[in-house]
């Protein structure tokens, strides 16, 4: 329930909450409004391997359902470390409706070493204090999966 209440309040939908069922009717509703309007649906729920609840994994299953004959309303992207594609395949929930492949992003080690540079920079970093040594332990620790780049900068 809390995160389709999330949802609601993410796509700007302000109507009274009495079930879930209500939360769907109400998601439904702004879906549908969506595609008159010539809009696309799409909920990303990063961090999404720490989902562990199996009625979390219903409820996600459930938006899958928003579809037409010929095509799905929404897109719904789960975004997280590795870990993810094996516990979506053991969701039965999940794996039977989710449409597509997982797939992780794991970078070269060519992109990984540019990656955390970008990073700091963005974040308004003038020095680099990282070493291509050090990169590199990073990249052989994380499996080049870009998601655990902070805990192995830590």
């Amino acid at each position: 329930m809390e995160l389709l209440k999330e949802i609601l309040y993410q796509l700007a939908i302000d109507v009274p909450i009495l079930n879930e069922s209500d939360i769907l009717h109400s998601l439904n509703d702004k879906i549908f409004d969506n595609v008159r309007n010539n809009k696309g649906t799409v909920i990303t729920i990063d961090e999404a391997h720490l989902i562990k609840d199996t009625e979390i994994c219903e409820g996600l299953r459930l938006l899958l359902k928003f579809q037409l004959n010929d095509r799905f309303l929404m897109t719904l992207i789960l975004l997280g470390q590795p870990e993810l594609k094996e516990r979506t395949i053991r969701s039965h929930s999940l794996r039977n409706a989710y449409p597509s492949d997982i797939m992780p992003i794991r970078f070269t080690l060519r992109k990984w070493l540019k990656y955390p540079i970008f990073r700091v920079k963005k974040a308004g970093m003038k020095r680099i204090a990282f070493s291509r040594e050090a990169l590199q332990k990073t990249y052989e620790y994380s499996g080049g999966f870009p998601e655990r780049l902070t805990t192995c900068l830590i």
